[in-house]
């Protein structure tokens, strides 16, 4: 039986569709505003490996395994390579060190 409040969520009914219902107890399927609460409550209770209950270890560590292939894959992608403004081994005539905006933006400076 699951806790006062818990969230039930059922993927095999719409697992072809790749549709996950969430149901609230008592009160049959979440919809808008509700179900996108109940979204953001699952994932904030397996986002958080720390913060996770151990009950859920399953959960949390699939979503971080999806998380680290997600950001893997597009990483490695064009568009990701792209984003990161990549530049691959290229050859730098001489180095004039960090620019002095990012080295403001971590709060460093170099050595006189």
């Amino acid at each position: 039986m699951p806790d006062p409040g818990a969230v039930v969520v059922n993927p095999s009914q719409h697992a072809r569709s790749g549709i996950v219902e969430a149901v609230v107890p008592g009160e049959g399927p979440a919809k808008g505003a509700q179900l996108l609460e109940t979204r953001t409550a699952v994932l904030d209770d397996v986002a958080w490996p720390k913060k996770a209950k151990p009950v859920l270890s399953q959960g949390v560590a699939f979503f971080n395994m999806f998380r680290d292939l997600t950001a893997s894959g597009f990483w490695s992608s064009k568009i990701g390579i792209a984003d990161l403004d990549y530049q691959g081994n290229t050859y730098v005539a001489e180095w004039k060190g960090c620019p002095d905006e990012a080295l403001r933006k971590l709060g460093v400076k170099y050595e006189s």
